[in-house]
């Protein structure tokens, strides 16, 4: 059975039509051009897109994965945000160490041939573990949160959003705490169902004395298309 579409008989021979254009007032314009198809992630589909009548579909990412475009005649939309660093560690006796910063964000259109893609979506940095009163790892710093990204079979990054850094060990003395990193939350409309808050903080230090630190939220990766 051939693909669902639209075919026209050319000397007896049926073609499939990618573009339609029809003429309004003496001017041509491109009617159908066919939608975009792919495989990969949880997959969900949204009759009323933001609102647009426009059925899409979303593709959420929840750990690494493959996204494999199997029709490409508009670009995708995605969106990419970097895990969340860890804390660090306090040093001395009622010193904190600093919180981790929040990822950075990419969201915008992306062309995207046919074949498959790589996927990251950036893992929080892990806490600091702890060592206990004068332990070697006592005043460490936090460690950054991973990469959100996709990545074409050739290894050519074609979007990403870095993670975000790792608080500061305490500097030590009563009182004097690390500064904490900033944490943002980035606005998206990307699921369809208006605007959502996307993005995880940075894990929280900490003011023990060679104690563990938190860990940064990961990241998100999300790729979203048109359908009807």
């Amino acid at each position: 059975m051939a693909d669902k579409g639209v075919y026209a008989n050319v000397d007896g021979a049926w073609k499939f039509i990618e573009v339609v254009y029809i003429n309004v007032g003496g001017s041509w314009f491109e009617a159908y051009a066919g939608w975009n198809d792919a495989e990969g992630g949880t997959v969900t589909e949204v009759d009323d897109y933001n609102g647009t009548g426009q059925k899409w579909r979303v593709h959420t990412f929840s750990s690494n994965g493959t996204f494999t475009v199997k029709t490409a005649n508009k670009p995708f939309s995605v969106l990419f945000v970097g895990g969340g660093g860890s804390g660090g560690q306090g040093c001395h006796y009622y010193s904190c160490g600093g919180r981790g910063g929040s990822g950075g964000k990419h969201d915008a259109p992306l062309s995207l041939p046919l074949g498959s893609y790589t996927v990251k979506r950036g893992g929080g940095g892990a806490g600091v573990p702890g060592c206990g009163i004068g332990g070697s790892c006592a005043c460490a710093s936090g460690r950054g949160g991973g990469t959100s990204s996709i990545t074409d079979s050739g290894g050519v990054v074609l979007a990403s959003a870095g993670g975000g850094p790792g608080g500061q060990g305490g500097p030590g003395g009563t009182g004097n705490n690390a500064p904490n990193r900033p944490n943002y939350t980035y606005v998206s409309n990307i699921t369809g169902s208006g605007d959502k808050n996307y993005g995880n903080n940075g894990g929280s230090g900490s003011c023990d004395y060679g104690g563990s630190s938190g860990g940064g939220g990961a990241g998100v990766a999300i790729i979203a298309y048109q359908i009807g």
